[in-house]
């Protein structure tokens, strides 16, 4: 909770919604957390690329984030696999949507997870990696 705007989200959260996210989760347990959420939240702590970030859409959750201020191929799209908020009053926008509209968010982390699947996995980007070697020689030659 120490780094960015964390705290800030994170209490707001907490109060608007009567949640507690100060939970510590073991492995196991973390997991299945995962395997039991709809929407996950992915705030900037320390650094924008976490692994979070990741393993919400890989584990078929919704990622609902904050826009990244990095540039990464292949983003997930807003509103179509992902939701994106640039402060607290989007936060709550999307996430009091989200809940209003719950039948819209399985559906949601679906595409995230076929997103992740065709884009960000090791052997999606050791592909990706291997054309753009492929292409920069080709270039050169």
């Amino acid at each position: 909770r120490q780094f960015g705007l964390r705290e800030l989200y994170l209490r707001h959260v907490e109060q608007a919604f009567r949640l507690d996210l100060s939970v510590s989760f073991d492995q196991e347990a973390y997991a299945r957390a995962l395997g039991e959420s709809q929407i996950g939240l992915n705030i900037f702590g320390f650094g924008f690329d976490t692994v979070r970030y990741w393993e919400l859409p890989a584990h078929g959750v919704l990622l609902l984030a904050e826009r990244l201020p990095i540039r990464v191929p292949h983003p997930f799209r807003d509103g179509e696999n992902a939701v994106f908020f640039e402060d607290l009053p989007s936060l709550e926008s999307h996430l009091e949507h989200l809940l209003r509209d719950a039948a819209a968010v399985p559906a949601l982390a679906a595409a995230g997870r076929a997103h992740l699947v065709a884009h960000h996995t090791g052997s999606a980007r050791a592909r990706q990696l291997l054309g753009w070697i492929q292409a920069s020689q080709c270039e050169t030659a």
